[in-house]
């Protein structure tokens, strides 16, 4: 999804004109001045000191209702994917300021790396409990061993198929339940 963060809260911007240039932004309009960030792989910033007048900021009219002047946005990469632009409106006229825009592409730099890591985590968090869904749900008997061949986890149905509980079980090692206790062994080692 695109992350689409506006700083200065204009209510009146919010309510009206900016949800819906935000959604032309989702399908595919660039947001911000356009004189500075055109797609999703460039990572310009862009400071603008006067947006009202500029017909290529996609907000001009926006702007000028709520008598908006200035305006700076930068991108929220990952990867080369464009996740989101932050993006400052003021009624003030200013000036580009250099310093300004490598520490706010340093925040979103920030924003980006946090949003990729929950990213991460949530894709992890999904396939975990796909695999666990799997596991506990199979028809067949199932278990997990240790390297040193502790049980360390069975499905219900391993449980069910050899008559046991959870703690008659798990946590035992896997060569006291085999007549060939020895050929179990080996194939840890093997392991």
């Amino acid at each position: 999804s695109f992350l689409n963060v506006v700083i200065h809260r204009v209510p009146i911007m919010l309510e009206r004109e900016w949800p819906a240039q935000a959604q032309e932004i989702l399908t595919g309009r660039p947001a911000a001045p356009r004189t500075g960030l055109q797609s999703a792989g460039e990572t310009a910033l862009v400071q603008q000191s006067q947006v009202v007048g500029d017909p290529n900021f996609p907000r001009a009219a926006a702007a000028a209702l709520e008598g908006l002047h200035s305006a700076f946005a930068c991108p929220i990469i990952v990867g080369t994917a464009v996740l989101g632009i932050i993006q400052f409106f003021t009624r003030n006229i200013r000036e580009s300021d250099p310093e300004l825009l490598e520490t706010m592409a340093t925040v979103a730099g920030h924003v980006g790396q946090f949003i990729e890591r929950r990213q991460a985590e949530e894709k992890l968090r999904r396939s975990e409990q796909e695999l666990n869904d799997f596991f506990e749900n199979a028809t067949m008997g199932l278990h997990w061993v240790g390297p040193d061949g502790t049980i360390l986890r069975a499905n219900h149905a391993e449980l069910e198929m050899l008559g046991y509980s959870a703690d008659e079980y798990v946590g035992r090692n896997i060569a006291e339940f085999h007549a060939e206790s020895q050929t179990i062994r080996d194939i840890l080692k093997r392991l």
